[in-house]
């Protein structure tokens, strides 16, 4: 199956129908498979009939430069959120980022999510950590939200957690 990556290296060959017909068919049923390497192609489809059909006054290479700089933005948007979205497989480290968290409390919580190794490695799938958070969440609703709770560590003192 064809990663997002892989779909943003292949769009414009795709688009152009420079493509062996088996790439060409990997390429679009990337785009049936995601919604946003979707969306982009029908974007980009829709942005080149336009460029195709168009009647346009003034020079034709100064309407296609400024098409061709409203694909190039698309383009530079979509990477973006794909470079954005944390990877399928990730590290300890990637998990505490992830999460918000410093690396000492993501290998306490570690062995909550469930995790494989690779070379004695944890690696974690983000649906198993986005999974992990949703039964944090309904833990937490169940409880009622935070509660007043003596913490041993520091004596005497009660703090707010939840």
């Amino acid at each position: 199956m064809m990663t997002c990556d892989e779909f943003q290296g292949a769009k414009h060959a795709y688009l152009d129908r420079e493509l062996a017909e088996e790439a060409a068919k990997e390429v679009q049923a990337h785009a049936e498979a995601c919604a946003a390497c979707g969306r982009e192609l029908r974007e980009l489809e829709r942005l080149r009939g336009w460029l195709a059909q168009s009647a346009v006054e003034g020079p034709r290479e100064e309407a296609s430069g400024r098409v061709r700089m409203a694909l190039r933005e698309a383009a530079e948007r979509e990477a973006e959120r794909v470079r954005a979205q944390p990877p399928a497989i990730m590290t300890l480290p990637e998990v505490a980022e992830y999460l918000r968290v410093g690396q000492t409390e993501a290998r306490r919580i570690a062995y909550e999510i469930p995790h494989f190794q690779i070379a004695g490695l944890l690696r974690f799938r983000r649906e198993m950590v986005e999974r992990w958070i949703d039964g944090q969440e309904r833990r937490a609703a169940r409880v009622g939200g935070p509660a007043l709770t003596m913490m041993p560590e520091e004596g005497t003192v009660w703090a707010l957690v939840g």
